[in-house]
């Protein structure tokens, strides 16, 4: 199959970013996957709020976890 436009612009920009700042460009990239994993479970009527476990057969296997919750800070008096 063929890319696409967009998906060569994607992994143009995702590129250039890697290349400019690997940090940000791996939070950008592992938020999109993250992004797009729970709301393909929303759209398959289940409520992502515990671990979702990815198995990678003979790969490595990924968790998501559920959001941290808040720490609350405290002002010092």
């Amino acid at each position: 199959m063929m890319a696409t436009k967009a998906e060569k612009n994607f992994e143009k920009a995702l590129l250039e970013l890697a290349s400019e700042d690997a940090s940000t460009a791996l939070s950008v990239l592992t938020g999109c996957f993250v992004s797009l994993t729970l709301e393909v479970l929303r759209r398959k009527g289940h409520v992502p709020d515990c671990d979702i476990k990815i198995d990678g057969g003979d790969q490595r296997d990924i968790t998501i976890h559920p959001p941290k919750t808040p720490k609350i800070e405290r002002v010092a008096r």
